[in-house]
């Protein structure tokens, strides 16, 4: 027998555990987490936004419901309306099934299939490993291949239903609570649009009615951490919710609502910023997507994403903004663990690689090597490969200048090809420069190319036969064998790597050099 329940209401047996996967340095699941809160910050955002500021969320939901179709990975979404007038659902979106499909499903009594039953009860409705169930009310979405479906009622301000929506899988049987929480709470916000404009439309003295219907937006943006406000340019008047306030750090009510204060519950380090934001979007009559801190009433920092959409009159002159803002602090604190994890393991590779190559090949940043080079004695920007020979040449006649031993010489033109060629490889162009520090010649070579990984680093330096190619990185095998001492910086922006090597002294450890004939076989 099913049974409606207000958290979830299964209809047959869950199949399987759930184990949890634990990954190294908890770098993937920090960043699985991040790119999944972004993504559904983003799609919360949208919808609530595109909802405030539409008079037809019913003309919405296709698009709307599309995008939360994709963000879960479903495949199928319903959104019915009630007929009150005779007795039935009838279907205003759809997407996943053939139009001709579409079409057989166009009218819905109440008390058929699943959706029909949520429109009777007015309860939501999950159902799970559908092909394992034989309950009948599932035959609709189980001949549409569905495994996995959730339909939650469309309620007005007095708990009356006036429709569904509902979401399926072909490839899950269960989904997740906070893929459920997201679909009840997309619900909330098409309900609470529809209801908005039906009282609105209906009768504008209905204050009370509007004012149920407000609190269920408050209840919806409560849930999602959100607030609302509203900037009307003529009179520079500003309304907040009143989840907006607490989002502000201030108590209800206990200021006017205004430009200026807003901007004093901004951290004073990004005030400047936040407020040229605003003037920008007002300027351009853009919309405005900005993230910033405020400063709680205990001291504490929080931070806040703020979107806001301009409101045009019939002559088409930008009138007001519309926006919504969202605590998006645990994303933030996402982000900065994950920096923090990505500082220490590069700090790791660098110790390693250091201790591995006795101190040869030192991993830094492209800022310290470009103090340690100092003015260059000749720059090069090298177009591609057919430079190389050119570079080369410059380079032994300058290190011949600067009193450079053949054996020395040999060696920085060895690793300097080396450089020139991979950098033009992997990034198509680069610039070249020659350096002479104390008794040392630094040749050094920069690209925009995407640079090594951190977790490929120590490969370079520790594996026989490693390769670079497919990370993109520069070859240093070379290098490190011939030069005195090699520098690396590599990130997402480029790399930049030095090699050093004395103009006289060769190192006291025997190294085999590189002879002329092999030079001038290079490129």
């Amino acid at each position: 027998m099913c049974r409606p329940r207000s958290s979830r209401h299964e209809w047959g047996t869950q199949v399987g555990t759930r184990n949890s996967v634990h990954r190294g340095l908890g770098g993937k699941r920090v960043e699985d987490e991040l790119r999944e809160s972004n993504k559904r910050l983003e799609l919360l955002s949208e919808t609530a936004s595109r909802l405030l500021l539409t008079d037809d969320p019913q003309g919405l939901v296709q698009s709307l419901c599309e995008k939360v179709v994709e963000h879960l990975g479903c495949h199928v979404f319903f959104n019915f309306l009630l007929d009150d007038e005779n007795g039935c659902l009838r279907l205003n979106a759809f997407a996943g099934i053939p139009k001709e499909a579409g079409k057989s499903i166009e009218r819905l009594d109440c008390g058929v299939a699943v959706c029909g039953c949520v429109a009777r009860d007015g309860s939501r409705v999950v159902v799970e490993d559908i092909f394992n169930n034989p309950d009948p009310r599932t035959d609709l979405v189980r001949s549409y291949g569905v495994q996995a479906y959730a339909c939650n009622p469309l309620l007005s301000h007095g708990g009356k239903v006036i429709g569904t929506l509902s979401f399926g899988s072909r490839t899950k049987t269960r989904f997740a609570d906070d893929e459920l929480d997201l679909m009840r709470t997309i619900a909330d916000l098409v309900a609470n649009a529809m209801e908005r404009i039906r009282l609105l439309d209906e009768e504008r003295g209905r204050s009370e009615e509007l004012q149920r219907s407000e609190e269920r937006l408050r209840l919806a943006l409560e849930a999602a951490e959100a607030g609302i406000w509203e900037w009307n340019l003529r009179t520079n008047e500003n309304i907040w919710s009143e989840e907006l306030w607490r989002l502000y750090g201030l108590e209800p009510g206990s200021c006017e609502p205004s430009y200026d204060a807003w901007r004093q519950t901004i951290h004073p380090d990004d005030r400047a910023r936040a407020e040229q934001a605003v003037t920008d979007a007002a300027m351009n009559e853009a919309e405005l997507n900005i993230e910033y801190r405020v400063v709680d009433r205990d001291g504490s920092h929080r931070w806040l994403m703020s979107r806001g959409r301009p409101v045009r009159d019939g002559k088409g002159r930008v009138v007001r903004y519309n926006g919504i803002v969202m605590d998006v602090t645990k994303r933030k604190q996402a982000e900065q663990r994950e920096r923090e994890l990505e500082a220490h393991k590069r700090d790791f590779y660098r110790r390693t690689i250091v201790a591995a190559t006795e101190g040869k090949l030192v991993v830094t940043e492209p800022e310290q090597i470009w103090e340690m080079a100092g003015k260059p004695v000749q720059s090069w920007h090298i177009s591609g490969i057919v430079d190389v020979g050119a570079v080369r040449d410059g380079v032994i006649e300058l290190a011949k200048s600067l009193g450079m031993i053949e054996c020395q010489r040999n060696s920085l033109v060895g690793c300097a090809v080396e450089a020139i060629a991979n950098a033009c490889k992997h990034a198509g162009e680069a610039t070249a420069s020659l350096h002479c520090v104390n008794n040392n010649a630094v040749f050094v070579v920069s690209d925009r190319g995407a640079g090594i990984g951190a977790i490929a680093l120590p490969d370079i330096a520790l594996t026989k036969g490693y390769t670079t190619a497919g990370t993109l990185g520069m070859g240093y095998k070379v290098m490190i064998h011939f030069a005195d001492k090699v520098y690396l910086a590599t990130g997402p922006e480029g790399t930049t790597v030095a090699v050093e090597v004395s103009l006289r002294e060769p190192p006291a450890s025997p190294i085999p050099r590189i002879s002329s004939a092999t030079i001038s076989g290079w490129v």
